[in-house]
């Protein structure tokens, strides 16, 4: 630790007290460095208050506290002390730097939802796809030190391309203002948004961002959490495996097809749920003399949360698939369905098969109106329209935690209801830039 008398004053007056209470900030910021990378293992960026140093914001505590500048160990709690106070204000702060909003090209309508309400501006990247179908980012500014949260569900959509460079067009204010000549609208597979998302999570760690959280809305390959045959991949832990080796320090996730998926990670992370949105709808919308349906005996669980929060019976159908799910069939209803109005939920919605044929299914028992609530709208083509079109829904209740293209929204206008998750996941990124608990969201 070098003495005070031996360093040279470079801000303020170069009185003495200045230089004493220079060699103060520079050592608390080496000691709390230190006692960080000890923790954790891991070399932290230089640490940060409202994107000061925190060697600057250390002089600036200790005069408007009338800390002494010769008494280091006691000068040393009064400025954590004030930092914890700036906490409970509720004022940014952070070991990673100021907050960073980065989207790929998966769902950027739900990204700038998220930005918009954090009262931030999304961070400017760069996305190409070449004619050999290679992914190419580059970051337009540093994030160097920043907390980076990258919003990219991992589902089938479409790029928006500039014909003659390639560029993938993110900003739908960019994308309006261009012409039909000028733009081409190109399938985006699942396999694509996943690549993008692990080329977005490396080039950050290679520009040194402080903290990287993978937003992944809806996480793919979901349902191939177990070898439930012979010779077949664990694919959800592959997943969460390629996520964490990429270089993203947490996951943040809506609604797994399985919660066990959680574990498969080797990163921290959080699974957020929708269901609070759905039950806040449907207890608006005070649908009479309803039951909720389970549409088969995996969603039985997740259903059954949903009815007690709405102080309804439960119902469960049993559907049994072929091997290789190329056929569903409906063999029993537990529970009472004739005469009432039926909600039907589940987690996602693939080529809507399962719920199209539960809804035949409850009508042939006697259910009135029949509606249909889920978290992730994949509506896979050829059938996922056509199927919900074939089920005669009052209402199809669904979030944007996926991207609906504008096709999918009018044909399915009529019966559709879009409820965005953008306010959950933006105070939920909140929280986490802050240190505070997401279970207190939820009442724990």
């Amino acid at each position: 630790m070098k003495q005070a008398g031996k360093t040279r004053s470079v801000h303020g007056d170069g009185s003495t007290e200045d230089r004493r209470c220079q060699v103060l900030s520079a050592n608390l910021e080496t000691w709390l460095q230190t006692r960080h990378r000890r923790c954790t293992r891991m070399a932290y960026p230089p640490l940060s208050l409202d994107g000061q140093p925190l060697a600057w914001y250390n002089a600036t505590v200790l005069a408007q506290i009338g800390g002494t500048p010769g008494r280091q160990g006691e000068d040393m709690t009064a400025t954590m002390k004030a930092i914890s106070r700036q906490r409970d204000r509720k004022k940014q702060y952070g070991l990673y730097g100021p907050l960073a909003i980065l989207s790929g090209t998966a769902n950027p309508e739900l990204a700038q939802e998220i930005a918009d309400r954090l009262d931030k501006r999304l961070s400017a990247v760069t996305i190409s796809q070449f004619a050999n179908q290679n992914v190419f980012a580059k970051l337009e500014r540093s994030v160097r030190s920043k907390d980076v949260f990258l919003i990219q569900p991992t589902c089938a959509g479409v790029r928006y391309r500039r014909l003659k460079s390639g560029k993938c067009i993110i900003d739908p204010k960019e994308l309006a203002q261009l012409s039909p000549g000028e733009v081409e609208m190109a399938p985006a597979s699942v396999n694509d948004n996943i690549i993008e998302l692990l080329v977005l999570i490396d080039t950050l760690r290679r520009d040194s961002a402080g903290r990287i959280t993978a937003v992944v809305p809806y996480f793919a390959y979901g349902r191939t959490d177990k070898k439930d045959q012979p010779r077949v991949p664990i694919t959800a832990r592959l997943m969460a495996d390629v996520v964490g080796v990429a270089g993203a320090n947490r996951f943040l996730v809506l609604d797994l097809h399985a919660g066990q998926i959680q574990a498969f990670f080797s990163i921290p992370g959080d699974e957020l749920t929708a269901r609070h949105l759905l039950i806040e709808y449907f207890h608006n919308k005070a649908v009479p003399n309803a039951v909720v349906v389970a549409p088969d005996i995996g969603a039985s669980r997740r259903a059954r949360n949903f009815a007690e929060a709405l102080d309804l019976p439960l119902a469960i159908v049993e559907k049994r698939r072929q091997a290789d799910g190329s056929d569903i069939r409906q063999f029993n209803l537990i529970g009472n369905i004739e005469g009432r109005n039926a909600i039907i939920f589940d987690d996602e919605i693939d080529t809507g098969g399962t719920i199209a044929k539960a809804a035949a299914f409850l009508r042939e028992r006697g259910a009135h109106d029949i509606y249909a609530c889920a978290t992730h709208p994949l509506l896979s083509p050829p059938d996922g329209v056509r199927n919900m079109q074939a089920a005669g829904l009052k209402k199809l209740v669904v979030t944007n935690s996926v991207f609906i293209s504008p096709e999918k929204r009018e044909a399915l206008k009529p019966f559709l209801k879009i409820l965005s998750v953008a306010d959950l996941l933006a105070e939920v990124i909140h929280r986490i830039h802050l240190g505070e608990s997401v279970g207190e969201l939820f009442n724990e």
